[in-house]
């Protein structure tokens, strides 16, 4: 299994998922969005969408561990 992986960083509107998606598509590379990943699983009433939930109420960011969890 392949496990190379490009991460693009920036601010809001900068372009990210823009160029994201067009690099992943000449590369053959899947494109995943984890902002829009973590917003999907958040919806959903299982143990990490409860632990996503938890943060956001309280309107704290999400753990760099958590998200490791769920993209690795």
């Amino acid at each position: 299994m392949n496990k190379n992986f490009i991460l693009i960083l920036g601010p809001q509107s900068s372009g990210k998922s823009t160029q994201a998606k067009l690099l992943a598509d000449y590369l053959g590379y899947k494109f995943v969005s984890s902002g829009q990943l973590l917003r999907d699983l958040g919806e959903e009433d299982n143990p990490i969408g409860k632990k996503l939930k938890e943060y956001w109420v309280k309107g704290e960011l999400v753990p760099d561990e958590l998200i490791e969890e769920i993209l690795f």
